[in-house]
């Protein structure tokens, strides 16, 4: 079993509630034409692994068959997204996984529930300040 690693949380400045520590992770996603690093924001609360409309244009990511959906926030609006196949690279952590190539940009890359959170498992320890993932064990996965 491969050694778990441990991440600071990301500390931010929001002018209405002081400094927040965020979950936030640098990955690499394997695109069908190309590699690219990004921050993303380990969220819980999304079903789905979201990258900005750029990023996945970068990647080479293609919406031909892809299974499309939209993504709704707290807000009204709703942005569409389709669900591709790429490679995620956290450390050493190596996964494939489905994300969303919105298309829209002016958003952080999110990584959601779906695959994600299936084949790692992710400590939010934000009293002692890290977030620590590790492959989900062969009992852990559905």
């Amino acid at each position: 079993m491969s050694e778990p690693l441990r991440f600071p949380f990301h500390t931010v400045r929001l002018p209405l509630l002081g400094t927040m520590r965020r979950p936030v992770v640098l990955a690499t996603l394997a695109g069908p034409t190309r590699n690219a690093k990004a921050l993303f924001l380990i969220d819980s609360g999304a079903d789905v692994s979201l990258v900005p409309h750029e990023l996945g244009r970068l990647l080479g990511l293609s919406r031909a068959g892809a299974p499309q959906g939209l993504c709704r926030g707290i807000g009204r609006g709703a942005v569409g997204y389709s669900l591709c196949p790429v490679g995620l690279q956290i450390g050493h952590l190596r996964v494939r996984i489905r994300i969303g190539w919105c298309e829209a940009d002016g958003f952080p890359a999110l990584l959601g529930r779906l695959d994600v959170f299936d084949l790692l498992d992710i400590e939010f320890c934000q009293s002692s300040n890290r977030i620590v993932l590790r492959p989900a064990g062969p009992a852990d996965r559905p």
